[in-house]
């Protein structure tokens, strides 16, 4: 019951930080639209329950994307990320508590980029890594973020195409998925998110996202045969 409770209370915390900040990342006209690309990013993770089945995935398929991982969850599975990056992913910044209080405080906002930038620089990996992209918590921009984003030289990681998939667990899933075809299909490409886990902070209350892996396979299947191709932002 606390678990929900809380849950609850994120989602509403969330909801009411996108109805007092007008400005999102969510960009309905940007690129890549009517040319069949699709940039295709993840949020949220990494996730022992999906992370490394999903690279799999992308692996088998040969699609590269971005991912936007919680910095705390990055720090617990740093395997994880030095594999995406050596397999040619890509990492958004994200930050590293994924709380809301970042966005009101452009000092701690700065400082959990700072963090997270030396973490990533840190890795084993086969080349450097810096991350050009940052996409703000809960997707909100507010003062502190656009100051931030400006000063340290980001590009936002937009989305055009948003299913509200953080809370859908595997009964919803392949409804959610349908819609997610049927939008691209009717804008001809998009940059898209899903999300890896739903991640509540100081909490382990996690919706059920083993689906996510096996959707994913699908739904690469069927956009390389719908003609779809997969680009990073940088390529638009």
């Amino acid at each position: 019951m606390k678990k929900k409770l809380l849950f609850s209370i994120t989602l509403l915390v969330s909801l009411t930080l996108l109805l007092t900040f007008s400005c999102t990342v969510l960009e309905p006209s940007a690129p890549p639209r009517g040319d069949k690309r699709i940039v295709l990013t993840f949020d949220d993770g990494p996730s022992k329950v999906t992370s490394i089945e999903l690279l799999d995935v992308l692996k088998k398929h040969d699609v590269k994307v971005m991912f936007c991982y919680v910095g705390v969850n990055a720090k617990m599975h740093p395997e994880i990320v030095t594999r995406a990056l050596n397999e040619g992913h890509q990492l958004g910044q994200h930050t590293i508590s994924h709380n809301a209080k970042v966005l009101s405080s452009y000092d701690l906002l700065s400082k959990e980029v700072d963090e997270y930038a030396e973490f990533v620089k840190g890795l084993p990996t086969q080349k450097v890594h810096e991350m050009h992209y940052f996409r703000p918590p809960f997707g909100v921009i507010t003062s502190p973020v656009k100051k931030m984003v400006e000063e340290k030289g980001f590009k936002y990681a937009y989305v055009t195409t948003y299913i509200h998939d953080p809370a859908v667990g595997k009964e919803g899933s392949q409804k959610l998925m349908k819609r997610l075809k049927e939008k691209l299909v009717k804008r001809g490409g998009g940059a898209m998110v899903l999300h890896e886990m739903r991640y509540i902070q100081g909490d382990g209350y996690e919706i059920d996202k083993s689906w996510l892996p096996g959707a994913v396979d699908e739904f690469l299947t069927w956009a390389k045969e719908e003609g779809f191709s997969f680009v990073f932002y940088d390529e638009l």
